[in-house]
């Protein structure tokens, strides 16, 4: 670790060490200290949008959580976006909510946690999914994307049914 490296480990050290304490007003500014020396420090980042999320202020958690997205590869982010579901669920934005969790499973197929989640905001999950796969198809007509057929595909092969096996069938060569 290079010498700028220790500096923002142990901004962010003394962050949670106040925190530990209750002293949010210390914890938040070694928070914004190991930002500071380096504004895309994930570590730094992460607690303080976990601080956010502790004090209920959800949008700015998300907020953050939205500038790690574009700093992580998108195939190691499927935690972020399961992290942006919770927090849109808790701002009541089931629409948000759904949006993200879709996204970590597209990442991530097999997040038990997440497709129970998906459940409870949609009312069950065999709806959200024949929602979800009914709106890719209308796209998937107009454009015939390989992208969206693999889209497609991929929710069908994460339900494990064979009705939506036999459907995946349908948007393969």
């Amino acid at each position: 670790i290079s010498e700028q490296g220790y500096l923002i480990l142990n901004y962010y050290r003394l962050g949670d060490c106040f925190l530990y304490l209750n002293n949010d007003s210390e914890a938040l500014k070694y928070y914004n200290k190991a930002l500071a020396v380096k504004p895309l420090a994930i570590p730094a980042l992460q607690k303080l949008a976990k601080w956010h999320e502790s004090k209920e202020q959800y949008s700015k958690a998300i907020e953050i959580i939205e500038k790690m997205k574009g700093i992580v590869d998108d195939e190691k982010a499927d935690g972020l976006y399961k992290w942006l579901g919770d927090l849109y669920w808790k701002l009541g934005d089931k629409t948000n909510a759904l949006d993200a969790f879709d996204n970590s499973l597209r990442i991530k197929p097999k997040q038990i946690e997440i497709y129970d989640r998906i459940e409870h905001i949609s009312g069950g999950i065999a709806n959200h999914f024949l929602a979800k796969i009914g709106i890719l198809e209308k796209q998937y007509k107009d454009s015939r994307s390989p992208e969206l057929a693999a889209k497609i595909v991929n929710l069908c092969i994460a339900k494990q049914d064979k009705e939506y096996a036999n459907k995946a069938l349908e948007f393969l060569p």
